[in-house]
């Protein structure tokens, strides 16, 4: 199947693709996944970061809504605020463009419950949103679990984790035996995936099974610094990455906020993204990035998870990733729906081992690299010979690991 026209999905949704976001084929999970989903079957969806996991659940979903039943049909689960608020914009904006009449609303913490509870009464068919908060509106019994056909779970190892487990356990309690479970991540757990196999034994796994996948169009980079010289090291790869748009992950929010902080000082354009910020603050953090307005944005695992941006120049991780999954969703965030992107891990001496079983597990090409003069150049501090601060070529194929 090379063609929209060759799938089984609504045709203003096909005429939108095509016409407005000038996309030309379906990706390889979207094939995939587009049959089973329409024929309401149990699916679990490993596929690369950056291959239109999105779309894959949205087309089908929005193809078989029944848009004549103002009632709940479907529920999209994410891990964070954000995501929540990118999957129900994507939807709007692409319901509204193929004229199809279905309301989505988003649900999440921090947001003002009333009026959420108040737009609830315009009867929407989809609803994204964040675990915890969809569960409070069951318990209120201001959503109707009954007439729930399909529960998306988007990232679906993060929403399987211990953090949000029992909250997703409570919400398929509160909807039908049979409602169909669909659920999306870049890489799945042993245990996540038994789990689901307990909820629903006759779940399929589609595309990866059993493997990480790493983008291939990704190329991947470390360079030795010191501990306490890790801000000012991030400091000057920005410098020489004159204009990229950079995201930086690091894990605890105290220190997002003295990096963002450090870095505006230097009159560079960051901002901070994480959890302790209000909704407003990291909305506009947020946006700022997207529209460009922010060049750096700085962030902890979860407020990053899924989020799709586009023309992500380069990742770096200022902290070392706890897991080989959290590397592979880090660099995720860049090199998407084909674009070339890549991944900058500052280490000291004492992670560039752990660093290296990264690269032996999943098979990468991992480049050192080092600052001199303002400039990046290959190799460890005595090379000499400048590397080019554009992204180089990836290799075409997409690397993977055996669990």
């Amino acid at each position: 199947m090379s063609s929209f026209h060759e799938m089984p999905l609504n045709e203003n949704l096909i005429r939108t693709l095509m016409e407005e976001y000038k996309f030309t084929s379906p990706t390889a999970v979207q094939e995939k996944v587009c049959a089973p989903f329409l024929a309401g079957e149990n699916i679990l969806v490993q596929s690369e970061t950056g291959s239109g996991k999105t779309f894959a659940y949205l087309l089908p979903l929005d193809t078989m809504i029944n848009r004549e039943k103002r009632e709940l049909q479907a529920i999209v689960l994410s891990p964070s605020h954000e995501l929540a608020v990118q999957i129900t914009h994507v939807n709007e904006d692409l319901c509204k463009k193929s004229s199809l009449e279905i309301k989505t609303q988003c649900l999440i913490g921090e947001a003002n419950i009333n009026k959420q509870i108040e737009r609830l009464k315009e009867k929407p068919q989809i609803i994204a949103g964040t675990p915890g908060r969809i569960l409070d509106l069951f318990k209120k019994r201001k959503l109707n679990g009954q007439t729930v056909r399909t529960i998306v779970l988007d990232e679906a190892d993060e929403l399987l984790d211990n953090t949000n487990c029992q909250n997703v356990l409570d919400i398929l309690k509160s909807v039908r035996r049979d409602t169909q479970i669909c659920a999306f991540s870049a890489s799945v757990s042993e245990s996540s995936k038994k789990m689901l196999q307990e909820l629903k034994v006759d779940i399929a796994t589609i595309a990866l099974s059993g493997e990480t996948y790493l983008n291939g169009d990704i190329t991947h980079y470390y360079l030795v610094t010191e501990q306490r010289a890790k801000a000012d090291t991030l400091r000057s790869l920005i410098h020489a990455l004159s204009g990229e748009k950079i995201l930086v992950f690091t894990q605890n929010g105290r220190n997002i906020e003295l990096v963002a902080d450090k870095l505006r000082y230097h009159k560079i354009n960051a901002r901070a993204l994480h959890s302790a910020l209000a909704k407003e603050e990291r909305k506009e953090a947020l946006e700022g990035f997207r529209k460009g307005t922010v060049q750096v944005l700085i962030a902890s695992d979860l407020a990053a998870r899924g989020l799709d941006i586009a023309d992500v120049g380069y990742v770096m991780n200022l902290d070392f990733p706890r897991s080989a999954l959290e590397y592979v969703h880090r660099a995720g965030r860049t090199g998407r729906m084909g674009k070339k992107g890549a991944c900058v891990s500052l280490v000291t001496s004492e992670e560039v081992a752990p660093l290296r079983i990264y690269k032996r597990d999943f098979d990468l090409k991992l480049s050192e690299i080092h600052l001199y003069g303002g400039k990046i150049y290959p190799g460890p501090a005595k090379g000499a010979k400048k590397m080019q601060p554009k992204v180089k070529t990836a290799p075409k194929s997409t690397k993977k690991v055996k669990k």
